[in-house]
């Protein structure tokens, strides 16, 4: 049986839910095991209110987004939020609130969707903090080090904690 907040849960997590709920409540609640009182409550939502508290929760993810790809999201400029925004309607990372993960996929659509705009450096990053690799060396050309772009190999090791650390040899030009 679901309560109340876990299914408004998924309905702010899901697009293609909010859309079926816009379009028919019922049905589109039909196959949530709900109490009656909960059902009601939630057929009782404006679907509306459902968009702009979903924009709100997808406002947040972004910007855990950004913080971690920082340079691409600044080299994408104003198109970085439209990006994220057809993205992250449709999905959700799996686990409490994982921005890396997040950031992974997000970046690997933006690979395949904008080739160059994803920043090889960051793209190392996610796919080590997505791994369950305990070891990671990549040769970057464009590696940000204070303000320029500087050719270098980056280093990821993971300990036993799972915590993972970032190192980067590159020239003092």
């Amino acid at each position: 049986m679901l309560d109340f907040p876990s299914a408004l849960a998924r309905l702010l997590r899901d697009g293609t839910l909010r859309e079926a709920f816009a379009l028919d409540p019922v049905t589109a609640l039909g196959n949530f095991p709900l109490e009656d009182g909960d059902r009601a409550a939630l057929l009782g939502l404006a679907p509306e209110d459902l968009e702009l508290q979903a924009g709100v929760l997808l406002h947040k993810r972004f910007e855990e987004v950004r913080r971690i790809l920082a340079f691409t999201c600044t080299n994408l400029g104003d198109a970085a939020w439209p990006l994220f925004q057809k993205y992250a309607r449709y999905y959700w990372p799996d686990g409490e609130s994982d921005a890396w993960a997040d950031a992974n996929v997000f970046g690997e659509r933006l690979f395949v969707e904008c080739g160059n705009a994803f920043l090889p450096a960051e793209r190392n990053r996610t796919r080590f903090a997505a791994s369950r690799r305990r070891l990671g060396i990549s040769f970057v050309w464009k590696f940000p080090v204070r303000g320029r772009f500087r050719p270098a190999i980056q280093i990821f090791w993971r300990s036993r904690s799972r915590h993972w650390r970032e190192f980067a040899i590159y020239p003092d030009l």
